[in-house]
């Protein structure tokens, strides 16, 4: 009678277990949207993160094209000091000589 009892109680146990089974899937089935949900939030703040990250390389690239471009037109500003300061160099001279011209004129005619 007892090993009766147990396989009746078996029996009880087993039915419940099936009959609450939709319920159980149910709420696996929610759990598993709401965390499908977290992963799409986290998919989405991803995104926004690699679009941010994309902006800022295309930033940094227009960035280094400036500054290339700078030290180019840099290299061409000192060439060209360097060429005035050349000038001004042989323009002195010719000053300092002509200078010395004009005393030596003014010293012949003053005479």
């Amino acid at each position: 009678m007892a090993k009766r009892r147990l396989n009746v109680l078996c029996l009880v146990v087993s039915l419940h277990g099936i009959l609450d089974l939709p319920n159980d899937l149910g709420d696996l089935l929610i759990l598993l949207h709401r965390l499908l949900m977290a992963l799409k939030g986290c998919l989405e703040h991803l995104y926004g993160l690699a679009l941010t990250l994309s902006e800022l390389l295309q930033a940094g690239c227009i960035l280094l094209l400036l500054l290339h471009q700078l030290l180019v037109h840099s290299r061409t500003l000192l060439r060209l000091l360097g060429q005035l300061l050349k000038n001004l160099l042989a323009l002195t001279n010719l000053l300092r000589n002509l200078r010395i011209v004009v005393h030596l004129i003014h010293s012949v005619y003053s005479s």
